[in-house]
């Protein structure tokens, strides 16, 4: 094997990220996650983001242009979305998109819900 340690400590961290991630890729799981959001975690504070695509940054604003394909909430160590996961990233841009993100809605519309955007001017669309 040629992997370099640092190689191999770098895989043994980045799968320790991605099991304390949760793919919402299905409306049930979805309704499970936004329950959670907007109930037993409302009070917590919780980290977005989206990825949008389509976009030129150089010749437009972010804000109604570009297509979002991607977000993701990490709501802290305290929360626990199944299996330990305490990190839920949805895609959007496959088939069945567009309703995934219409579950979210309860928890993204709710201003009580305290939320923190990374790139906030970017990601308001």
């Amino acid at each position: 094997d040629m992997t370099s340690p640092v190689d191999a400590e770098l895989r043994e961290r980045l799968s320790q990220v991605y099991g304390r991630v949760l793919v919402v890729d299905s409306i049930a799981a979805a309704k499970e996650v936004v329950s959670l959001l907007t109930g037993k975690y409302r009070n917590l504070i919780h980290a977005c983001d989206t990825e949008v695509a389509n976009i030129e940054v150089k010749e437009e604003t972010p804000v109604d242009h570009g297509e979002m394909i991607c977000f993701s909430i990490y709501s802290g160590r305290d929360a626990d979305y199944g299996n330990g996961k305490s990190c839920i990233w949805v895609d959007v841009l496959d088939g069945g998109g567009d309703d995934l993100l219409k579950e979210f809605a309860p928890f993204f519309e709710d201003q009580s819900i305290k939320k923190v955007w990374h790139n906030y001017s970017f990601d308001n669309h």
